[in-house]
């Protein structure tokens, strides 16, 4: 009975499979033929669309039917959506207040590859339709991005196919199509004749169908130098790759026991087949499907089994790593950007297990959260934790921990411990798990809840009690703490170049003014995805513009053009085509041209003044107000005479000219440019300058981070090439170029300033001291350049009047920048009140510390200078256009000029400037400490993150506590001899560290040494998408993604120390061998062809780490092969020694070149060390916010071996790395002291020990291949027929 149950059991299984996957193939099959949805915008009224599921390409598309043709409007990629919610939970539906529509009939789908999702908001008919849009597209996302890879390339390819269509108007693609669109929407350039070949190949006609096209596509990407390096064996028909063969190399190459599994390999090779005939009988692989698979991501360098949660999750809390964030509502900057809803959300999915909630008193007793007093947006306390509960436990089933920065008055405390409770319900840990526990729960035991870390009331009192200590370092906040600074707000400073008064962000603290650069007022409001664009029209018109001047129709020379010139342009359009000129007949009117019956005609069109306003007529009874609006008549109706009635149709686009461009000269030297661009002190400023004696020669000046560059611009017959060598982008026109790089980045991430293009009537009209800047003045700071070496600043400890004109005045207690201490040893240069480099002597002055200057750098990057304001006063108020000024006057003499938008902001900021005028300079010593209330309610659901000040000297201490420190304090306890005592702590109790306060653009620091010494919370800036969020993605991506990592044995013995690899009781060390072979699918970083390199280093323990002065990173050279983005290939090879690979992680950089040789990211993987594969491996590619790029991946071989088998090699190649850290850091100090001489000594001594070292590593290759070579082969492949045997022996 027993065995007929299981039968029955695995019966009623099958057949409830089947049914499952008939029921989706069906709900598929409806979403393929589509629905009329309601689709919501964010900035106009809703309005019924079509959607279709794209099944060929797993796109979700919609139209709308005009005239009986269907118009496409938008499209999204399946493998895109993150998440489909069904109601009406998005900020769409906010806006849109329609009570009569059922929630049941609504639905969000959310996507997008970045941290900020996009948001497709949609009504149904009813509540089935509804349903079923969910579930469908639930189902088929998970179905798309779980695809195998040939069916994945499939996609891909006929996303591509279909678009060439699109833009060609033809089914068929053509060999024009291929090389002009296929190619740089590629990333892949192949000469004309090779390209050719190929075509000719695959295809004797001219003219591809979709099955061509894929067989050109194999054959470009195909590199045959690929499998024929190393792997020649396992196909020696130079055809195909058998099945044994297939086991053979899974077994020997792959270390994968599949190999032995031959139903299993079989199951494998199956998805990778074109051709159906052979799935049939014992499958085998093409050369080109075989080198598919080993760029496919079933090859990946990933282990699948970390995809699952294997670790034990038995521990006490403080034994894992757990992902934390930080200002988790923030969707940007600490300044202006948006605080939302959906960035808890979004964290959460991510796998973020510790959120961050500010929270503040708001209107009618309801909290709220926010980055109180900046220009960030607030949401309700209530609707974020709402969401929480809603999100906790979507990715993973393990505890989430809100910590909460509170700032909340008592009243509004006990508000919020309600809706925790009400909210949350039992989700809410209220109550320890054992009564009698003695060290923290575990992960497994806290499934399912939400803990509460806040500080709570002593076990003993009752009553309400004030309570020193706060998530801040100590008891009151920081001085450079934003949030606790005077007064902040949006302030207006004059900008003398462009003639307006500029917005600025300003933050008064104790005695300075700082401020930002330019800024918007508006800039926290959200724009929503498609929402309405300003047109170029009503940009015109507001910069002061004829709306027409920007119109595709008007051709724009002020000289006129002539009517042979136009006749010659309109004698190959046809009836209907238009443009409009300046007139050469009628000065100062325009002209009309048009054709009629394949012949042009000219039509004046005049202009008269009515009540002050120009009007626009071609007959008197109809004029306008713009030639805008009347083109857009005559476009609706017709032309009238007594001949003929003709609507305006195609409008002729203009020319693009640059000879009349303001940035343009024609001939100027490289020096007169500087001389131009030194006097228009702007980032992006620039110009264009040609040459005479070479009219294809052109240079583009322009100026960035106080630098003026250049970079050439060569005319290759209609094209103009920016760039040398390998990497240059083209454009049609000098015209494109400036508009292009006017919005995107030309150098880093700097643009071409659409304010400042250099002209002479510029420069004339603003004479400009070389050396001012043009905000700074005395008693003004300027912030050293972010993107500069860190540079020597100075504080003075007296005041000092200049006695030459090469000297600085300054003040006690000003900060000096950019100081140059080498040139003489009495006198220093250095920049302060606007002077740069200017002579000062050294005994006035004391050098500052990295901690100081962030006293004097509260906003971080994105503070462009500050007021000194201690003595000054305000002499005098007046308005000007729409602002009111007051003008400051400043201890040191000079006056500075400050607007604000009204009277009563005018004079709230006047009483706070005067009063911080008036304090002492050791205002912080008077600072009483602030005093925290814990409401009872809230405290009673505090119990096991109970916070307190981080006091190492008092530990150990209730396993319950948990202390947060900045990462400026966090920095004294992770190196050095405190690190220790740090790890100890940690072992009993948490800890959580967090990103300084002068991290105002929400960078982040780097997060190893937190983790290293054992903090569990390192909380990060889960939006910024740098370097340390990709090693934290790294970090969770073990596990599960379920934000909890077991922490490594080794950090559990007493005798480790995270600096010294000696202590290591249980270390050992590997040897990382890797040859980076190849990639395919890089995407585009701009406009031209890409010339990768990849860059890989080791990240973990300080003696380990590339970061921390070790040798363990390696670069290739770039690839310089025609099909470079498409397929490049390097087949370098490098090593690394890893004394603690069990911390460590192996990441990826794949990085193109700009113009000016900068690095230009294009893509990287990070992984944790321990949970690699070795042998032949693909490299799956992500972007900055690590999200998956579409089919771009590296080919890599790895091999990981015990770095000790040969343990005196080992031994003197460690002794090696030691000599070369410190011939490193003994040249760097000779370099500081201009020591040159000695500098290029000790540069031959270290060339002396890498040649010793690559002989060193040779010698242990050497040994390893001999030592291979005498290893049994595995019994099950002895036992293989003979064939199999044989191969091998070849």
């Amino acid at each position: 009975m027993a065995a007929t149950f299981i039968l029955d059991g695995a019966s009623s299984s099958f057949n409830g499979d089947v049914a499952n996957l008939m029921f989706k193939e069906r709900l598929w099959r409806k979403l393929e033929v589509g629905t009329c949805l309601v689709k919501l915008f964010p900035n106009r009224k809703k309005e019924r669309r079509t959607f279709r599921i794209k099944m060929e390409t797993r796109q979700l598309i919609w139209f709308r039917t005009l005239a009986h043709v269907n118009k496409t409007e938008g499209c999204i990629d399946l493998q895109e959506i993150k998440e489909v919610r069904s109601g009406k939970r998005s900020k769409d539906f906010e806006r849109f207040t329609d009570e009569t529509t059922s929630a049941t009939c609504c639905f969000v789908v959310l996507y997008g590859s970045e941290f900020n999702l996009n948001t497709l908001s949609c009504i149904a008919p009813n509540t089935e339709e509804c349903a079923d849009w969910v579930k469908g597209l639930t189902f088929l996302t998970e179905d798309t991005i779980s695809s195998p890879y040939p069916l994945q390339v499939e996609r891909w390819l006929r996303k591509e196919f279909y678009e060439i269509e699109r833009l060609s108007g033809k089914s068929l693609v053509q060999f024009k199509d291929v090389k002009s669109t296929f190619q740089p929407r590629a990333n892949v350039k192949i000469t004309t004749a090779k390209l050719k070949e190929l075509f000719q190949e695959v295809s004797k006609s001219t003219e591809l169908g979709f099955d061509e096209f894929a067989q050109l596509y194999h054959s470009m990407i195909f590199v045959k130098e690929i499998v024929a390096l190393d792997l020649g064996r396992y196909f020696p028909d130079q055809q195909t790759v058998s099945l044994h063969r297939m086991q053979d190399f899974l077994v020997m190459e792959q270390n994968d026991l599949m190999g032995q599994d031959c139903n299993a390999v079989i199951e494998l090779m199956t998805q990778f087949l074109t051709d159906p005939v052979r799935q049939n009988k014992e499958p085998y692989f093409t050369v080109m499907e075989f080198e598919d698979f080993l760029f496919s991501r079933e090859n990946g360098i990933w282990d699948p089994g970390n995809n699952t949660v294997m670790q034990s999750m038995d521990e006490p809390l403080c034994k894992y790593w757990i992902a934390s964030s930080h200002n988790t509502y923030l969707t940007g900057d600490q300044l202006k950007s948006e605080s939302s809803c959906e960035a808890y959300a979004r964290a959460l999915r991510m796998g973020c297990r510790c959120i961050e909630l500010d929270c503040w008193d708001g209107p009618k007793e309801l909290p709220i959260i926010t980055h109180a007093f900046t220009m960030t947006s607030k949401i309700k306390f209530l609707d974020v934790i709402k969401t929480i509960r809603e999100h906790a436990f979507a990715t993973s089933e393990f505890p989430v921990i809100l910590s909460i920065e509170d700032h909340c008055s008592l009243p509004q405390q006990r508000n919020m411990a309600k809706y925790f409770q009400d909210v949350f319900g039992d989700m809410l840990c209220v109550a320890p798990v054992d009564k009698d526990e003695k060290q923290l729960p575990s992960p497994n035991k806290l499934k399912g809840k939400i803990i509460v870390k806040h500080k709570k009331l002593p076990d003993n009192e009752q009553q309400q009690t004030a309570i020193s200590g706060t998530d801040s370092e100590d008891g009151f906040p920081a001085e450079q703490d934003l949030r606790f600074s005077s007064k902040r707000g949006i302030l207006y400073l004059e900008d003398r170049l462009a003639r307006e008064w500029t917005p600025h962000y300003f933050v008064l603290n104790s005695h300075k003014l700082f401020y930002t650069g330019e800024t918007g007022e508006n800039s926290c409001e959200e724009e929503g995805a498609g929402g309405d664009e300003v047109s170029e029209q009503e940009e015109a018109a507001t910069n002061g513009q004829a709306p027409h001047l920007n119109a595709p129709w008007f051709h724009c020379s002020k000289e006129g053009y002539s009517r042979e010139y136009v006749e010659n342009l309109l004698s190959k359009m046809s009836d209907g085509a238009f443009l409009v000129r300046y007139s050469t007949t009628f000065k100062g009117d325009y002209t009309l041209s048009f054709v009629r019956q394949g012949k042009a005609n000219h039509c004046h069109i005049k202009s008269r003044q009515e009540r002050g306003r120009e009007k626009y007529y071609l007959v008197d009874q109809v004029a306008f107000s713009s030639l805008t609006e009347l083109i857009n008549y005559y476009r609706d109706h017709p032309l009238r005479s007594n001949e003929f009635q003709l609507k305006l149709v195609e409008a002729i686009p203009a020319i693009q000219t640059h000879e009349n461009k303001d940035w343009f000269h024609t001939n100027l030297s490289k020096e007169e440019a500087e001389d131009m661009l030194r006097r228009v002190p702007r980032d992006g400023a620039f110009l264009i300058r040609g040459r005479v004696s070479d009219s294809n020669l052109f240079a583009i000046s322009f100026r960035v981070e106080r630098r003026i560059l250049h970079c050439r611009i060569k005319r290759d017959g209609n094209n103009y090439i920016i760039g040398d060598g390998d990497v240059t982008a083209t454009f049609e026109s000098l015209n494109e170029l400036v508009q292009y790089y006017q919005t995107h980045p030309l150098y880093k991430s700097v643009k071409l300033n659409k304010k400042f293009p250099v002209s002479r009537e510029l420069v004339d009209r603003h004479i400009f001291d070389e050396q001012e800047d043009i905000y700074d003045g005395a008693g003004i700071y300027t912030d050293p350049n972010c993107f500069q070496a860190p540079s020597i600043s100075v504080k003075a400890l007296y005041d000092y009047t200049a006695h030459r004109p090469d000297e600085l005045s300054f003040p006690k207690n000003a900060i000096i920048f950019n100081v140059d201490t080498k040139q003489d040893k009495d006198w220093w240069r250095g920049d302060y009140g606007g002077k740069k480099q200017q002579w000062f002597p050294c005994n006035h002055v004391v050098q500052i510390d990295s901690s100081q200057k962030e006293e004097e750098t509260p906003l971080g990057i994105m503070q462009q200078g500050a007021i000194d304001v201690r003595g000054a006063e305000i002499v005098s108020t007046s308005k000007v256009n729409n602002l009111y000024v007051f003008k400051l006057r400043l201890l040191v003499g000079a006056e500075r000029e400050i607007g604000c938008s009204d009277t009563d902001e005018l004079t709230d900021w006047i009483q706070k400037i005067r009063e911080a005028s008036q304090l002492p300079d050791n205002l912080e010593t008077h600072q009483s400490e602030r005093s925290y209330k814990i409401a009872k309610e809230l405290s009673d659901l505090i119990v096991y993150c109970r916070a307190v000040t981080f006091a190492p000297d008092k530990f150990p201490r209730d396993f319950r506590e948990m202390s947060s420190l900045s990462e400026s304090k966090a920095e004294k306890y992770l190196t050095g001899q405190k690190a220790s005592a740090f790890v100890s702590i940690n072992r009993m109790q948490l800890t959580r560290i967090y990103p300084k306060g002068t991290r105002v653009e929400s960078s982040n620091y780097d997060p190893m040494l937190a983790w290293n010494c054992g903090s569990q919370f390192v909380a990060l800036n889960y939006q910024t998408p740098d370097r340390s969020m990709q090693i934290n993605a790294a970090r969770f991506l073990v596990n599960g993604c379920c934000g909890y990592v077991l922490q490594p044995e080794c950090m559990r013995s007493e005798l480790y120390n995270p600096s010294c690899k000696v202590a290591l009781a249980s270390s050992n060390p590997v040897t990382v061998s890797l040859r980076i072979i190849a990639a395919r699918h890089l995407p585009k970083t701009g406009r031209s062809i890409s010339c990768p390199s990849v860059e890989v280093e080791v990240i973990g323990a300080e003696y380990d780490s590339s970061s921390y002065g070790g040798s363990n990173k390696y670069k290739t050279s770039k690839d310089r092969n025609e099909a470079a983005g498409f397929n490049p290939l390097w087949n370098e090879t490098c090593e690394f020694d890893v004394v603690n690979p069990e911390l460590a992680f192996l990441r990826f950089v794949v990085q193109d070149e700009d113009v000016f040789g900068e690095p230009s990211f294009i893509g990287q993987a990070t992984y944790p060390m321990p949970s690699l594969r070795s042998g032949y491996r693909s490299v799956p590619l992500k972007n900055s916010y690590s999200e998956e790029l579409e089919l771009a991946s590296l080919l890599v071989h790895l091999d990981v071996s015990r770095a000790n088998e040969d343990q005196q090699i080992y031994q003197t190649l460690q002794q090696l790395q030691e000599e070369s850290q410190n011939l490193c850091q003994r040249i760097e100090e000779a370099r500081l002291e201009g020591d040159m001489a000695k500098v290029e000594e000790m540069r031959l001594k270290q060339s002396e020990l890498e040649d010793l070292k690559r002989s060193k590593r040779e010698e242990r290759r050497r040994y390893r291949q001999r030592k291979l070579s005498r290893q049994e082969k595995p019994k099950f492949l002895q036992k293989k027929k003979l064939s199999s045997v044989s191969l091998r022996s070849n």
